[in-house]
């Protein structure tokens, strides 16, 4: 667990430095070329909003995946843009077409007092079994990307579903049918950068709310792939992890927990203790439990903390982090975590295996990635979809069987294309060759603002 603490304080550091240039700027209305997205709500959406009723909209709002990471997010919020309807119901957003990640549109009501509620849904283009809410913007097939007729109304969780025909939307971008339907299958996670927009500090950018999931699975074959049904029906363990520039949060108040700190869920969760043991469940849990997270001081207007590790299921819902009773944020963390009616999350998996020499050395790490497909996982063989998914990189870690006994090996960087990684650190699997013996070999990255981690414990 403590090693695990300094690798999410490493990652969060190193990501959080190239955002403390960032600036607050109000919402563009476009970049001076691009892609101009078009659409038309229907007539009832307009009916609403004449009316003045709770689930209107009067803006769309497009944020762009600058480069998968929700780090990037916080610093191209000033890079958003909005555009309010039409008297005819109409909106046009001019997006930046170099841009290479996607951009995500979220549905707003501007006049609305409760944060909570301001965000009413996202837009989604039809692709049969799967709806694209991660739209790539920069392989559209012209400079405009009509997607017709919009309803407001769906009940897949905030889902606005276009009119269109999955064959008329495939038309908009230079993508096979089978690429587009691998990126809606995967991409329900991008609802939780709902919480991006509706949290806002003083400093007009947003504070960082990156939900980390790990999965982990023990294995006496890890010359084989792991079956990935295997992976994903082991109980996920999540935490909460915050950047902040507000001035009064302090290393002191979050470490010592000096200012009252609670944070409420929806519904009771099961806290662990660092050996992953439950402590308690609880629906109000206090400033002690994110005081047993790690917690450094970037700057004296950047702080990151994070809470000890929680245990699934992920209650539905709105989560509250309060200090001294006042709220200071609020944010839907199960949206990060889409799960169909079996339990199976829906988003890209990684299995791994080790190659060794005849002396049980590990000469290499292999790694296939899977994508969730109407209830099933299917092998993806385009991984530069996968590139895309985790543009920031991956990163590889081994650990030895006896922590301590020699230093982990971090590989950085790692991009799905690249098939494979080569450790460098004199790994073995063989019993009897401590201290380079390996314990654990895992894989992470963050992706659409959500933090992933896989690993696999030898035994």
């Amino acid at each position: 667990m403590r090693r695990m603490m300094e690798v999410v304080k490493a990652l969060l550091v190193s990501a959080t430095v190239a955002i403390l240039c960032s600036c607050s700027n109000p919402a563009k209305t476009g970049p001076h070329s691009g892609v101009s997205l078009l659409g038309k709500f229907a007539s009832g959406a307009l009916a609403k909003k004449a009316a003045g009723v709770t689930d209107s909209i009067d803006r769309v709002v497009a944020l762009p995946l600058k480069d998968g990471t929700q780090f990037s997010i916080r610093g191209s919020f000033a890079d958003r843009v909005e555009a309010p309807l039409a008297a005819d119901g109409s909106f046009d957003l001019l997006l930046d077409s170099g841009v290479s990640g996607n951009w995500v549109v979220f549905l707003v009501n501007s006049q609305e007092a409760d944060r909570t509620k301001k965000v009413k849904g996202i837009l989604s283009l039809d692709f049969g079994s799967q709806t694209l809410q991660s739209l790539p913007i920069a392989s559209a097939s012209s400079g405009t990307v009509d997607v017709g007729t919009v309803n407001q109304s769906s009940t897949n969780a905030g889902e606005t579903v276009t009119r269109d025909s999955a064959a008329a939307n495939k038309q908009h971008f230079a993508l096979s049918l089978s690429q587009l339907q691998t990126i809606a299958g995967n991409d329900d996670m991008v609802k939780a950068l709902k919480n991006l927009y509706i949290n806002v500090e003083a400093s007009g950018l947003p504070p960082i709310i990156l939900p980390r999931f790990s999965w982990g699975d023990s294995t006496t074959t890890p010359l084989d792939f792991t079956s990935v049904d295997q992976i994903m029906t082991t109980v996920p363990r999540y935490l909460l992890q915050f950047v902040t520039s507000d001035p009064a949060v302090t290393v002191d108040a979050v470490s010592n927990n000096t200012q009252g700190f609670e944070l409420d869920a929806p519904a009771p969760v099961a806290l662990l203790d660092p050996g992953f043991n439950v402590t308690q469940t609880t629906a109000t849990i206090d400033g002690s439990f994110m005081a047993s997270g790690c917690s450094v001081e970037l700057n004296t207007s950047h702080i990151v903390f994070q809470t000890g590790y929680c245990q699934g299921p992920i209650p539905a819902g709105w989560w509250t982090l309060k200090r001294s009773g006042a709220t200071m944020y609020s944010f839907d963390m199960g949206s990060a975590y889409s799960v169909d009616n079996t339990g199976k999350p829906k988003m890209i998996v990684p299995s791994m295996k080790l190659r060794v020499g005849a002396d049980s050395v590990v000469t290499g790490v292999d790694v296939e990635w899977w994508g969730y497909d109407n209830g099933a996982y299917s092998r993806i063989t385009d991984l530069s979809l996968v590139d895309n998914f985790f543009q920031s990189g991956l990163m590889i870690w081994l650990q030895p069987k006896i922590m301590g006994s020699v230093s982990d090996e971090y590989i950085h960087g790692f991009k799905p294309s690249q098939g494979s990684a080569v450790p460098v650190g004199g790994w073995s699997i063989a019993q009897g060759t401590l201290p380079f013996r390996l314990g654990m070999f895992s894989i992470s990255g963050i992706a659409n603002g959500v933090d992933y981690a896989f690993q696999w414990v030898l035994r």
